[in-house]
């Protein structure tokens, strides 16, 4: 009897801790990296149109508040740079300012350099199982001030690093392509591409979409495996108490 008492308290007592553990327990994060266009071709009102529906999409980040994201926000025109970086504060106020401190430049696209930054970001701040997305917004085939870059180069570092790329691209020119000028041979198909005419507007199925891309519930397996040890040991004390 008194075994069975020790097991039963035992298995009682592993399965309040797991969950009383569950909700602080660390999960992977989520890291998106948001590549913003602000090159002389998209124009102030285009460029401000894009302006809003990033902060709508980070706003919705607001709203999932469980989900551990972190946002990296590079801008790309003659020369890159990251505004946000994934190890910068990640509360909402923080990562909108960071938005909104961004100004119009014009200038050429930059596509090429921004990548880079983008994988530097990874290399240094995203652990190893966290998730990675990547959105470029442009409307633009990749020029630097050198001439036209091959942005396919950056292909299959996005790939091995298990980032997750999409396009909004802006008009017709971003997709003008003739072998190294292809921007959209960064993502896996064409569901991973946001089409749209210019002027700009923005639509309910637009965000609809850079959520689905961007806002993934994520669940931690381990956690869940410790879970069910702790019932089936529960399970097992019953069984030998009865």
């Amino acid at each position: 009897m008194r075994f069975r008492t020790i097991i039963r308290s035992c298995a009682l007592a592993l399965a309040a801790l797991v969950i009383t553990a569950l909700p602080a327990r660390a999960m992977p994060f989520h890291d998106v990296y948001i590549l913003l266009d602000k090159s002389g071709s998209m124009g102030l009102t285009n460029f401000n149109a894009q302006i809003s529906a990033i902060q709508t999409l980070i706003n919705d980040y607001g709203a999932q508040a469980n989900n551990p994201m972190r946002f990296s926000i590079i801008e790309f025109a003659t020369s890159s740079n990251v505004v946000h970086s994934l190890d910068a504060p990640q509360d909402l106020p923080s990562i909108l300012n960071s938005l909104n401190s961004i100004g119009y430049s014009g200038g050429y696209t930059d596509t090429a350099g921004a990548l880079s930054l983008m994988l530097d970001e990874h290399d240094t701040y995203s652990g190893n199982g966290n998730f990675a997305t990547g959105i470029i917004f442009t409307d633009g085939v990749p020029y630097a001030p050198g001439g036209s870059v091959d942005v396919c180069q950056y292909e299959n570092p996005i790939k091995s690093n298990g980032i997750s790329m999409n396009i909004v691209g802006h008009g017709d020119g971003w997709k003008n392509n003739n072998g190294q000028d292809r921007t959209d041979c960064l993502v896996e198909s064409v569901d991973n591409i946001l089409s749209k005419p210019q002027p700009l507007q923005y639509d309910t199925a637009d965000y609809e979409y850079l959520s689905a891309t961007t806002l993934v519930a994520m669940a931690e397996p381990g956690s869940l495996a410790v879970l069910g040890l702790g019932l089936v040991a529960m399970g097992f004390a019953r069984r030998r108490a009865a």
